[in-house]
């Protein structure tokens, strides 16, 4: 039998006290991870009618070809950062998973922790690649577009872009004070982890 279930089977008490807190932080983070599940989408949607929008603004001709490109350009940096923040949720659910499976386990639920601190910040730098990358050359662009009635959809499209990049922002947030929560919750008594690196120092 392997130290850490040898641990366990030891300390059949802290474990289960473990699982029980381990099982209520992860119920907390549910909410948090439903409200972010959509909005990559809808960032790839928004990004899309964007570009319907300027598609319809060349084709009257109130929208210079170089300005076009450069809006383009700032939509694709959008949809790359939609990606990395989808792939970041993604990486947090599975870490989710494999935190309830290592419950009984101080190695694997440490091994787990860090999975989920490595994801939400791969989500952390998908958020800020959008807001302070994409959303300030789209804003960039923006400024520079006439006021003319046929670029109301690229208008009308950028507002549901910025709403839903805020949103995924504020997620963000959401998740990285529920992630403090779940370490807090799992040490309250003491790190599981700690007692078995001291109880195998001592054999």
């Amino acid at each position: 039998m392997d130290a850490a279930k040898d641990w366990a089977n030891g300390n059949l008490s802290t474990v289960n006290d473990l699982s029980a807190r381990i099982s209520w932080s992860l119920q907390q983070l549910e909410p948090i991870l439903e409200t972010l599940r959509p909005l990559p989408e809808e960032l790839t949607d928004a990004v899309d009618a964007l570009e319907e929008g300027l598609d319809q603004a060349e084709q009257a001709g109130d929208l210079a070809s170089d300005a076009g490109q450069s809006l383009r350009t700032a939509l694709q940096e959008a949809l790359r950062a939609a990606d990395h923040m989808n792939e970041g949720l993604e990486h947090i659910r599975a870490s989710q998973d494999a935190l309830k499976s290592a419950l009984g386990d101080p190695n694997e639920i440490k091994l787990a922790l860090e999975q989920m601190a490595k994801s939400i910040g791969q989500l952390g730098d998908g958020t800020v690649a959008f807001s302070r990358g994409a959303m300030e050359h789209l804003r960039d662009g923006w400024a520079a577009l006439p006021d003319v009635s046929s670029i109301d959809a690229f208008l009308q499209a950028f507002e549901d872009l910025s709403t839903a990049g805020t949103s995924t922002a504020n997620g963000l947030k959401n998740i990285q004070k529920a992630f403090i929560r779940l370490k807090d919750t799992i040490t309250a008594n003491g790190d599981p982890t700690e007692a078995l690196k001291n109880r195998a120092a001592r054999t």
